[in-house]
C-alpha cells in the first residue's frame, strides 16, 4: 500500500515536470521570433520541427494525465467503495497502473524537459528561463521509490502473472469495448487496434516464458512497459477524442482532436516494434563478459 501510494506520487512529480516543460516551451515558441517557415511567419511556433515538438509534448503530457490520475482514482475506489466486487477489480487497475504511472510519468519528464530545451536554444541553458532546472531536476524522479527498471521488472515479473495473468486482460478488455464504439475514430482506432494486437501477443510471450526466461523477460522490460504505456495513452487519447469531438467549435477541442491525430500517427505506431523488442532472446548478450564490455 505505502509503495503504491508512493510511487503514484513521484509519477505525479514526473507529471509536473511535464506540465512544467510543455506550458514554458509553447509560450515560449508564440513569442520567439527566429527566421521565416514556410508560411511566412517568425515565430519559431510556426516553423514545422518546432510545432512538432510542442504536439509531442502536449501528446505524451495530456495522455500521461490520464494514465495517472485515473490510477489515482483507482485507489480511492479500492479503499472506499460499498461493493466488494468493484473494489477488487479497481485494485487491479492500480496494481497494473502503478510501475506504469510511475515510469512513463517521470522518464516523460526528463525527455521532455530535454524537449523543451531544445525548443529554447541557446536561451535553454541560461537560468534565466528556468529549463535547464527542469533537464536538472526531473532525472531524479526516474532513480527514487525504485527506479524504472525495477518498475519494469516489476510489470513482467509480477503484475502479468498476479491473480493468473487477470490485470492485462482487464485491460485488454477495456481497451477493445471502447474501440467497438468507435467506428468514427478510425484515425485513431486503427493504429490502437494494432498496438493493443502486438501488446496482447507479447503479453501472451512474457506469461509463457515466466521464471525460465527471466532473462529475457527481464532484458526486454522496459521496452514492454513503454509499449504497454504508450498503448494505454492510445486508450486515453480515443477517449479524449470521442469526447472533443462533441465541441466542433472549440478551440480546446481542436486541439485535443489535433493532438490526438499526432499521437495516433507519430508516436502510438512504435508499439509494435517496442513488442518485438520485448520478446527478443537476450541470453547471449548476457553471456558477454563483463570485461569485454
Amino acid at each position: 500500500v505505502m509503495m503504491n501510494f508512493a510511487r503514484i506520487g513521484v509519477g505525479i512529480q514526473g507529471l509536473g515536470q511535464c506540465e512544467l516543460a510543455t506550458q514554458n516551451a509553447i509560450r515560449y515558441a508564440r513569442d520567439r521570433k527566429q527566421g521565416k517557415s514556410e508560411s511566412g511567419s517568425e515565430l519559431i511556433v510556426d516553423h514545422p520541427d518546432v510545432r512538432r515538438m510542442l504536439l509531442h509534448m502536449k501528446a505524451i503530457t495530456e495522455g500521461a494525465r490520464v494514465l495517472a490520475y485515473e490510477t489515482a482514482t483507482y485507489v480511492d475506489i479500492a479503499r472506499n467503495h460499498p461493493d466488494p466486487a468493484v473494489r477488487e477489480e479497481a485494485q487491479d487497475w492500480v496494481e497494473l497502473g502503478t510501475p506504469l504511472t510511475k515510469s512513463f510519468c517521470t522518464d516523460s519528464g526528463f525527455d521532455l524537459a530535454s524537449m523543451a530545451l531544445q525548443v529554447y536554444g541557446g536561451h535553454g541553458y541560461v537560468q534565466e528561463h528556468g529549463i535547464e532546472q527542469i533537464v536538472r531536476d526531473a532525472k531524479i524522479f526516474c532513480i527514487y521509490e525504485g527506479t524504472n527498471g525495477i518498475q519494469a521488472l516489476d510489470l513482467v515479473r509480477r503484475k502479468l502473472t498476479l491473480r493468473e495473468g487477470r490485470l492485462p486482460s482487464r485491460f485488454i478488455s477495456a481497451v477493445r469495448g471502447e474501440l467497438e464504439s468507435s467506428e468514427d475514430f478510425g484515425f485513431i482506432g486503427s493504429p490502437l487496434s494494432t498496438a493493443l494486437e502486438a501488446l496482447e501477443h507479447a503479453t501472451t510471450e512474457i506469461q509463457k516464458l515466466g521464471l525460465q526466461g527471466a532473462t529475457d523477460t527481464a532484458f526486454g522490460s522496459a521496452d514492454y512497459l513503454r509499449a504497454f504505456s504508450l498503448t494505454w495513452l492510445g486508450y486515453n487519447w480515443l477517449r479524449m477524442a470521442k469526447a472533443a469531438s462533441k465541441q466542433p467549435q472549440s478551440l480546446m477541442a481542436q486541439a485535443k482532436l489535433a493532438t490526438a491525430k499526432y499521437f495516433a500517427s507519430r508516436v502510438l505506431t512504435s508499439v509494435p516494434s517496442l513488442c518485438a523488442n520485448a520478446t527478443i532472446p537476450a541470453a547471449s548478450l548476457m553471456a558477454l563478459p563483463a570485461e569485454a564490455l
